[in-house]
């Protein structure tokens, strides 16, 4: 049996999964509304002050949606969260064994970073479906930023120089005081980064997909983004701010979308190359330069630490600003 068979009868067998996990999920939704609406409203009121590294929300979001959604049903959380526990929603229903460990993406020569949560798949498909960043509670006007013209261009620019921390030896030291106040354009950039270098990740592990548009479910409290990266077609794209609940109620409508994304597999058909795909490319290949070839074959994932590598071996922020070389001054 050739390859390519074996992935589309995997492929027959997801479609069959995915609709049974959905019709689980619809059984069990009040059970998981309960436990969500009980931590996430608490962390809610608890508002910027708690530090977004603080596992509570990634759990409860992962043991009580993402999760419960997912083709594997089973998630990684960052072993770096604070309070590695299980569910604090102490319902009787829960019966949550959280596993953490280590989510570190990309390599230490370029971008490098630690995915909040990775979220497995079925067996005969991939062992990381997608991943998901947990942000800090962020209302619709707050989060306007995202939508900035600059966003996406700064962030691709920035890629190739930064990391996550370069104070100390390994970048898993990067201190609790650091991650509390870093800068919400910070945060989002950095999501951007970490789709796109996901991306790059499936497409050297599997050469066989059909498309290599990949998912970053970018989520808080009450509302999600979908961030999505095509490494093949150099094309990213980022949904609407969608909300989590109504009234304190699920939302039907964004549980179909979370449910379609994190079965992307089935649902995802790729870029229309029917299209002028010219005027959407992000330009990554020529921002990051002779790098590309690190990118595209020597990414890593599930490190627990990346060695730091000197300054001097990145690219000025002024080459790398906007993937434009700056003009010389006037004489």
């Amino acid at each position: 049996m050739t390859r390519g068979s074996e992935y589309s009868q995997a492929i027959e067998c997801h479609h069959k999964n995915a609709l049974k996990i959905l019709s689980k999920f619809w059984k069990e939704k009040g059970l998981h509304e309960q436990s969500l609406v009980k931590v996430l409203n608490r962390k809610h009121s608890e508002g910027d002050g708690r530090k977004s590294r603080d596992s509570d929300i990634a759990v409860a979001l992962s043991e009580h949606l993402l999760a419960r959604l997912a083709p594997g049903q089973s998630y990684v959380i960052d072993q770096r969260a604070q309070n590695r526990r299980r569910c604090s929603c102490g319902e009787i229903h829960c019966q949550s064994h959280p596993t953490y460990g280590s989510n570190g993406i990309g390599h230490e020569a370029v971008w490098h970073g630690f995915a909040d949560v990775i979220f497995a798949s079925d067996e005969g498909i991939h062992p990381e479906s997608t991943i998901a960043t947990i942000f800090p509670v962020l209302s619709p006007t707050e989060s306007s930023n995202f939508d900035g013209a600059d966003s996406d261009s700064t962030s691709v620019a920035d890629m190739d120089s930064e990391s996550p921390s370069k104070k100390s030896k390994y970048d898993d030291s990067e201190s609790e005081e650091d991650f509390a106040t870093e800068g919400r354009s910070g945060t989002e950039d950095q999501c951007i980064a970490q789709t796109i270098v996901f991306s790059f990740i499936q497409r050297a592990r599997h050469p066989e997909f059909k498309n290599h548009l990949i998912p970053n479910i970018v989520i808080d409290c009450s509302h999600f983004r979908v961030l999505m990266y095509d490494s093949e077609n150099d094309i990213l794209l980022c949904s609407m701010l969608l909300p989590i609940f109504r009234n304190n109620k699920l939302c039907i409508t964004s549980i179909i979308i979370l449910w379609m994304v994190l079965h992307y597999r089935i649902f995802c058909s790729g870029i229309d190359k029917a299209r002028n795909l010219e005027v959407l490319k992000c330009n990554f290949s020529e921002i990051v330069g002779e790098k590309l070839d690190i990118y595209s074959k020597a990414l890593k994932v599930g490190e627990a630490w990346f060695p730091v590598v000197q300054n001097s071996s990145f690219p000025s922020n002024d080459i790398l600003l906007y993937g434009r070389t700056p003009s010389p001054p006037a004489e």
